[in-house]
């Protein structure tokens, strides 16, 4: 008989949703000057709870998870949102505080976001979009499976000049296929 687990909950890291009492911590995450520079292409300006509020609490199809340590610790949150019924795909994103790169978690993050997303809703595609300098997340988005599809040439002004925004798409048969091997 199946036996429901956190199937949210990996090795590393577990997603789920973000409580009350953790909402400053993940603002803190949020306002970081590398997260505001390289995962936002809003105005590199701080957020405040009413901002956050009003971004994810305006639509009920976006879902907002913290990711969480085995210690419980809020180390960053990902998404999904722009899910679209009647073309069957969506778009997702990820922010980790930048003293938890490079362990793993981006990757598991994913693997769990996705896993979720293809195995408990009707979607064919899930879409990224990353920022042409940002070569981390472009590594890990690639290493990961997901394949560039388009680039919107000059899209994004930082740092005094313009870059391009990279779009990234992972078809739900491409995921099963990685599934196997």
């Amino acid at each position: 008989m199946f036996q429901p687990t956190n199937f949210l909950s990996g090795n590393i890291v577990s997603l789920k949703l973000i409580p009350e009492e953790d909402i400053d911590r993940l603002l803190e995450i949020e306002n970081l000057a590398t997260n505001r520079l390289f995962a936002d292409d809003e105005l590199p300006l701080s957020l405040d709870k009413a901002t956050l509020e009003k971004r994810w609490g305006s639509n009920n199809d976006d879902v907002l998870l913290g990711i969480y340590t085995k210690d419980d610790l809020l180390i960053g949150s990902c998404c999904m949102y722009q899910l679209n019924h009647n073309h069957s795909h969506c778009e997702i994103g990820l922010i980790i505080d930048s003293n938890w790169h490079n362990q793993g978690i981006g990757y598991e993050t994913l693997e769990l976001l996705t896993r979720f997303i293809f195995d408990y809703l009707p979607i064919n595609k899930i879409k990224l979009e990353v920022f042409a300098f940002n070569e981390g997340a472009i590594h890990l988005y690639e290493k990961f499976g997901f394949t560039l599809e388009g680039r919107l040439r000059q899209e994004i002004f930082r740092f005094g000049r313009y870059h391009d925004l990279l779009i990234y798409g992972l078809l739900r048969s491409e995921f099963e296929e990685n599934k196997k091997n």
